[in-house]
C-alpha cells in the first residue's frame, strides 16, 4: 500500500455527527492500491476498506455506522 500522504487529496468525512451512514470522499493522488481505516478513540480498527484507484479518481465510500458505539 502507498503511504497516506502520497495516496489521497482532499479528504472529507461527513455528516458529523451522523446516526446511520457517514461518507468518506477523497481524490486519488496516484494510481494504485490503497486503504481507508475507520478507528475508534483507542486506535482499534473498526472497519477497513481496501481498493485500487486511478490518479485523479474521486472515491466515495459510504460507511454504515450501525456497528459503532454511540458517540464514536
Amino acid at each position: 500500500d502507498l503511504p497516506l500522504t502520497n495516496t489521497i487529496l482532499g479528504l472529507n468525512v461527513y455528516p458529523n455527527p451522523t446516526s446511520h451512514t457517514a461518507y468518506i470522499d477523497f481524490i486519488m493522488n496516484e494510481s494504485g492500491k490503497t486503504s481507508v481505516e475507520v478507528l475508534d478513540a483507542t486506535g482499534k480498527v473498526l472497519k477497513r476498506y481496501a481498493f485500487k484507484g486511478k490518479k485523479s479518481e474521486m472515491i466515495h465510500i459510504p460507511v454504515s455506522t450501525s456497528f459503532f458505539s454511540e458517540g464514536l
